[in-house]
């Protein structure tokens, strides 16, 4: 599922994921998070638990303990460079400075 396409609650929690990732110890940059890392989240937001759409969900049972969220990637737009989605408008682009070269004044040189 697309972050979009959530309800605002869920995309709350996710946004909180997001948010206290570096307050709670673990990189948001990633598919799967464990029971802890969301319950971390979830505390640091005020949350008392897990919301039920993460953990009661089978499909996104990946291991015990292990749960896919997809949605957070989806949110923070997480592509490697030389990668692309579909949502993805952005290029690598490397800037390569452009050299200018001013004339020289015949009144400068006589200086």
């Amino acid at each position: 599922m697309k972050y979009n396409d959530l309800t605002k609650r869920k995309r709350a929690y996710i946004d909180a994921i997001i948010a206290y990732a570096e307050v709670a110890g673990f990189d948001p940059n990633k598919p799967n998070f464990t029971r802890k890392e969301l319950r971390l989240a979830a505390e640091h937001a005020g949350w008392k638990w897990i919301p039920n759409f993460v953990t009661h969900d089978a499909a996104r049972k990946v291991d015990r303990g292990l749960f896919s969220v997809p949605e957070v990637q989806d949110r923070i737009g997480a592509v490697s460079p030389g990668q692309e989605t579909e949502d993805d408008m952005e290029q690598d682009v490397v800037e390569t400075p452009i050299m200018v070269e001013e004339p020289v004044l015949e009144e400068m040189v006589a200086l």
